[in-house]
């Protein structure tokens, strides 16, 4: 592993883009932001992200290429993550899925398992807590709809540092906190020509965080066109996420879930058509649009005065 500071980042990559833009929104919408810990998984909502755009079509597909800064679903899709530190893997809960869908996440997206069932709570809360070696319990807390879909993925990545610290070196040290305080922290130092790097152990686990209106604000539609997911109407009703983070002088280990449940999408009727017979006194107001103005202002009573006949 290798120690990178934020200038030396590039943000060219669209999951870099869809990283900074994810992390910035939460920053904003954390009310304790100068005092909590914040931690997320790109990597994790992107896998999820890329399985909604696998059922999406029209103008829903493209607004999810745009969140995620790439073209097409190709584009999406076209980066391998799995190596011997990182587990990469997803999970679709219905019973309501197309097959050709199912059958196009599986090969699109390989390690995804199709659950054909009614999506439980416990059922994929269990998974996910397999999945990350039990680092996170749960991410549902509520079952979701029986005839809908849960669209899941989890994230495990552990590595050593290149160079590990020497667990010898440990020992407290002052962290200044953002109010002006200090507290006693851990921290590791380890040597390496031209200079000293010390730096605190820390664990740091994010709750359940619905990120619904932060990806929706990135243009992600709920209520868009999945028709290319099920033949039953889905819309987004939840995207949860949650991450866990710990670094020590061993190396890191990280784990996260986001969990995207899609509801029956309630179809509005088309309205009815209307009959209005206009047979009591009323008033007629002509107004010229592009000024606002009001060019005549009528009260009738009685329009039998001229004519008889109703206009239709």
């Amino acid at each position: 592993m290798r120690v990178r500071f934020m200038s030396q980042f590039s943000t060219n990559r669209p999951m870099d883009l869809l990283a900074f833009f994810l992390f910035g929104k939460q920053l904003d919408s954390e009310p304790d932001a100068s005092t909590s810990n914040i931690v997320i998984s790109p990597l994790s909502v992107y896998q999820t992200l890329a399985m909604a755009a696998l059922g999406a079509k029209g103008s829903t597909a493209d607004r999810i290429y745009r969140l995620t800064g790439v073209p097409s679903v190709d584009a999406l899709l076209d980066d391998d993550y799995s190596s011997d530190a990182m587990l990469l893997v997803n999970s679709i809960w219905s019973n309501v899925l197309r097959e050709d869908y199912v059958e196009a996440v599986q090969k699109r997206l390989p390690g995804t398992t199709a659950y054909c069932e009614v999506p439980t709570a416990s059922r994929i809360n269990a998974w996910v807590g397999d999945k990350t070696k039990h680092l996170i319990g749960h991410i549902l807390d509520d079952d979701p709809s029986p005839d809908g879909a849960v669209l899941v993925n989890a994230a495990y990545f552990k590595d050593s540092w290149k160079v590990k610290f020497n667990p010898y070196s440990t020992r407290p040290m002052k962290f200044d906190l953002p109010n002006g305080t200090s507290e006693d922290g851990s921290n590791d130092g380890m040597k390496q020509t031209p200079g000293v790097l010390m730096f605190p152990k820390f664990k740091v686990e994010y709750g359940v965080k619905d990120l619904t209106s932060i990806l929706a604000e990135g243009g992600l539609e709920i209520a868009g066109d999945y028709s290319g997911m099920s033949d039953e109407p889905l819309q987004i009703s939840n995207v949860f996420h949650k991450a866990v983070l710990k670094v020590n002088e061993e190396g890191t280990e990280g784990t996260a879930a986001t969990a995207m449940v899609m509801n029956r999408a309630f179809v509005m009727p088309p309205p009815e058509a209307f009959e209005m017979i206009v047979n009591r006194p009323f008033f007629f107001i002509v107004k010229h649009n592009p000024t606002g103005r009001i060019a005549f202002f009528s009260h009738i009573n009685d329009p039998s005065s001229s004519d008889d006949e109703m206009c239709s």
